[in-house]
C-alpha cells in the first residue's frame, strides 16, 4: 500500500501518451475519454446500414486496443480511471461463461458491487476484462480498481525485491509500460502519479490495424494484454489500432472516414457472425469485395490479410437456417486475391476443441486467445519472410500440424483435437505460452484525487439473434 506522500503528479499530459486511439475527447476537470473509431465511423457503424447498429454503438465505445505506454524510473504508480458500466451486449456473452458463473455479487461499504475469483488467484474487483499492466514485457494481470485510481507494483520480485533500498533521485532502473484499457467496456482517464522522477512517452510506431468481430475486439481472454490483437501487434513491434467490434460482419462503409496513417499490417477477421442469421451469399460477395476493395485502396502500402471464420462448435450452437454461413470462407477465398489480399485459413487457427473457448462454443478463452496468436503469427511469417524472427520453432511446428487437421471432416478434426488436448495438457500449454499472466494487479486503495460521478449508463440493448 502507498499513501498519498509517496506518490507525485507527472509532469506529462495524458493524451500524450494513449497509443491505438484515432479519437480523443476532453470533459471536465481534465478527464479524457479515448475512442478508436473516427467519428465519420461512429455514423455509419449506428446507421441503417450496419447489422446491428444498436449492438455497434456500445462496442464502439469500448477501448479494446487502446493502451497508455511510457517509459519511467518509478517503481509505484497510480492512474485515476473511471468506467463505464458493463454494456448488456458485453453481459450477454460474459454470462454465458463458466467464470462469469462464479461471480459472487456483494455490497461492499466504497461500492463495490461485484467481486470474484479471477482465475483462482486472487479476490479481484469489477468484473470480467479490466486494466492490464505490462512492465518491461511481463505482465502484471488484469483487474477493475475499486477506489477510483488503478495502483499497481512495477518492481519485479526476482530482479529487484522490495529490500526498503531507495535509489536516489534520476538513478533508478527504467521501465517501459503499458497500461491496456478495458476491452469490453468504456472508460476515462486523467493524471498519472508515480514515486518516480520522470514520465516519458515512448517513441511513435508504425501500426497494425485489426478489423474483426468479437475474438478481435477480446471476448473472452479475461485480459485485454491476451488478447490476440495485443499478442501479434506486440510482438511485431507494432502499434495497435483495434476496430473489432462483437456482431461484426463484412460492411464496406464501416471503413469511410478511418483515417488510420503508418500502417503496416492490416488484418479483417470477419464472417463468423453470418451464421446467426439468414444471409445470402450474393449479397455477402459484394460486401466482402466492397470492403477489401476499400481497405486496399486507403492501405495499399500495408499488408493485407483476411481470415476466414474461425472453428466454431456447432453440435452446441448450429448454423441459423437460411444462413449463407457455409459459403462465406469460399467466397473470402475467391474475392481476396483480386484485393491483393492474403488469405488465412481460419480453421488452422485454434484446435477444434470446445476446451479452448471460454463459453464452449464460439468466443475463446485466454488458451485460444494464446494460440490463435502463435499460429497467425507464423501463417504471416510463412508469407513474408521477415516476420521469421516473431515466430518460435514450436509455432512452426504446431502450425503445420493445424493445418492437416483442418483439412479433416469437421467431427474427425474436433475427435483429433480433444484426444490431443486434454484438459491438463492444455491448461500446462496455456501457462508456457502466458507466463503469470493470469496474476491480477493488487487493487490497492490510493487517496488520489479523483472526481466522483454516477457511472453512465448504456440504454440501448443488444438485439438477441436466434
Amino acid at each position: 500500500m502507498v499513501s498519498n506522500e509517496s506518490l507525485t503528479l507527472a509532469n506529462v499530459r495524458i493524451e500524450d501518451l494513449l497509443s491505438g486511439a484515432l479519437d480523443i475527447v476532453t470533459l471536465q476537470d481534465g478527464w479524457v475519454r479515448p475512442s478508436r473509431f473516427a467519428q465519420a465511423q461512429l455514423l455509419a457503424l449506428t446507421s441503417c446500414m450496419a447489422w446491428h447498429p444498436g449492438l455497434y454503438r456500445q462496442m464502439a465505445r469500448t477501448t479494446a486496443g487502446i493502451s497508455i505506454r511510457f517509459a519511467t524510473d518509478a517503481t509505484e504508480l497510480a492512474l485515476a480511471v473511471r468506467y463505464d458500466e458493463e454494456p448488456s451486449g458485453t453481459s450477454s456473452v460474459l454470462d454465458s461463461i463458466p467464470e462469469r458463473a462464479a461471480l459472487v455479487r456483494s455490497k461492499a461499504d466504497d461500492g463495490a458491487a461485484l467481486v470474484y475469483d479471477l482465475r483462482d488467484h486472487s479476490v479481484a474487483y469489477g468484473a470480467y476484462d479490466g486494466f492490464s499492466v505490462v512492465v518491461d514485457g511481463r505482465p502484471l494481470g488484469a483487474c477493475f480498481p475499486r477506489f477510483g485510481a488503478l495502483h499497481a507494483s512495477l518492481r519485479d520480485p526476482k530482479k529487484d525485491p522490495d529490500n526498503g533500498v531507495v535509489a536516489l533521485p534520476g538513478l533508478g532502473q527504467r521501465r517501459e509500460v503499458t497500461i491496456w484499457l478495458p476491452s469490453l467496456r468504456g472508460c476515462e482517464v486523467r493524471e498519472l502519479w508515480t514515486n518516480g522522477t520522470y514520465v516519458d512517452p515512448l517513441p511513435s510506431r508504425k501500426r497494425m490495424l485489426v478489423i474483426g468481430d468479437a475474438s478481435g475486439q477480446g471476448f473472452c481472454s479475461g485480459d485485454p494484454a491476451c488478447a490476440w490483437p495485443a499478442v501479434v501487434s506486440e510482438r511485431l513491434g507494432l502499434e495497435l489500432v483495434n476496430q473489432s467490434l462483437e456482431g461484426q460482419v463484412f460492411q464496406p462503409t464501416a471503413l469511410l472516414g478511418a483515417d488510420v496513417d503508418d500502417v503496416e499490417h492490416v488484418v479483417i477477421e470477419l464472417g463468423l457472425h453470418y451464421r446467426w442469421e439468414r444471409c445470402s451469399a450474393t449479397v455477402v460477395r459484394q460486401d466482402v469485395r466492397g470492403m477489401l476493395n476499400e481497405a486496399s485502396r486507403r492501405w495499399g502500402d500495408a499488408r493485407l490479410w483476411v481470415l476466414t471464420p474461425i472453428w466454431f462448435n456447432r453440435m452446441s450452437s448450429p448454423v441459423q437456417e437460411g444462413s449463407c454461413y457455409d459459403a462465406v470462407a469460399k467466397i473470402i477465398e475467391d474475392v481476396a486475391p483480386r484485393c491483393a489480399a492474403t488469405v488465412v485459413d481460419g480453421l488452422a487457427l485454434m484446435d477444434h476443441s470446445s476446451a479452448l473457448f471460454a463459453d464452449g462454443v464460439e468466443h475463446p478463452g485466454a488458451k485460444g486467445h494464446a494460440q490463435i496468436a502463435r499460429r497467425l503469427l507464423e501463417r504471416m511469417a510463412q508469407e513474408d519472410p521477415r516476420l521469421r524472427t516473431y515466430v518460435d520453432v514450436e509455432a512452426s511446428q504446431e502450425v503445420a500440424a493445424s493445418q492437416e487437421v483442418a483439412k479433416l471432416p469437421e467431427d474427425e478434426a474436433q475427435e483429433l483435437a480433444e484426444e490431443a488436448l486434454p484438459e491438463d495438457e492444455a491448461q500446462e500449454l496455456a501457462e508456457e505460452a502466458l507466463p503469470e499472466a493470469t496474476k491480477p494487479v493488487a487493487a490497492a486503495k490510493v487517496e488520489v484525487p479523483v472526481a466522483e460521478r454516477p457511472t453512465e449508463s448504456i440504454r440501448s440493448r443488444k438485439r438477441r439473434r436466434r
